[in-house]
């Protein structure tokens, strides 16, 4: 996919670093799992769901926002895209970072033949 010139607003501007390797890296609050949160327009929001939505499209009802770069602090919506649930389990067993949600402890293979 080509990449896209998108202008970056001051109130983005503030809350980001750009890295070497072009990860818009997010400067703000994380949850737990070390992915951006911001409230905006009443609403709690993931940072790189809201910069999607804001800057690339609607996300559709049932889809997630996937990173490319596989980096979980980058809104640079050029490293961000679309794709279902699914997707994202099969982008996490090609990377080798899937990690089996608490007490179903199937073996990675099983994961592997589903996805």
């Amino acid at each position: 996919m080509e990449s896209v010139a998108f202008e970056m607003n001051p109130w983005l501007e503030d809350r980001v670093i750009v890295l070497e390797d072009g990860c818009w890296e997010w400067l703000g609050a994380t949850n737990n799992k070390g992915y951006g949160k911001l409230r905006k327009r009443g609403k709690d929001w993931l940072a790189h769901r809201y910069v999607y939505h804001t800057f690339v499209a609607r996300i559709e009802d049932g889809y997630v926002v996937r990173h490319k770069c596989n980096y979980t602090y980058c809104v640079n919506p050029n490293h961000l895209h679309t794709g279902t649930p699914q997707d994202n389990v099969h982008d996490q067993i090609e990377r080798g970072t899937l990690i089996p949600p608490k007490g179903k402890c199937k073996p990675i293979e099983w994961y592997r033949q589903r996805s």
